[in-house]
């Protein structure tokens, strides 16, 4: 009777072997998967041209005259919004004397009375430049092709102000620009 039941029991157990192992696959003709491909893109500022480090305002300016000195070139690209900024070295954003030939300010020097002023446009309005940052100007992204800025400086003369004698003296300002990008 055991052997009844074996005969019976053997096709029985190998076809729910086969279904719990599964049957083989059969390979298909074509198969396909897909991937998503993410990147974020960092804020970026580039000054590609700054204005040139020595610029002369003026050569024999007499009491009551002025210069205007200019343009000053800037050029710089942005994909976000950026401001560039003027700074003076000195308080008063006044032209100091300054030894050439030591390359530093005299302490107790000469000062010119009117401070040196800047402007977007050559004939105005001007702003006095000051030891504190002042927006020039700001924008949004540029593209690749940037943005041209065009600066201006004035300078004035009063019978305040003295001519200097001493050898290798000049009336100077330390001006300072800064290009930042507003978060």
């Amino acid at each position: 009777m055991l052997g009844k039941y074996c005969r019976c029991l053997i096709p029985l157990m190998a076809v729910m072997t086969t279904l719990m192992l599964g049957l083989p696959a059969r390979a298909a003709d074509t198969s396909s998967s897909m991937s998503s491909v993410t990147v974020t893109i960092a804020p970026a500022l580039e000054v590609v041209e700054w204005p040139d480090p020595l610029v002369a305002l003026s050569q024999g300016l007499a009491p009551g005259d002025f210069a205007v000195t200019g343009p000053l070139s800037f050029h710089l690209k942005a994909n976000s919004p950026w401001v560039l900024q003027i700074k003076s070295s000195s308080g008063g954003g006044q032209l100091s004397e300054f030894d050439t030939s030591s390359a530093t300010y005299v302490s107790s020097g000469s000062k010119m009375s009117i401070p040196v002023q800047w402007s977007l446009s050559e004939s105005g309005p001007w702003a006095p430049i000051q030891a504190t940052e002042a927006d020039i100007t700001s924008g949004g992204s540029t593209g690749s092709a940037g943005q041209h800025i065009q600066l201006y400086l004035k300078t004035e003369a009063t019978f305040d102000d003295v001519p200097l004698t001493a050898p290798n003296s000049e009336y100077r300002l330390d001006v300072g620009y800064t290009a930042s990008l507003l978060y």
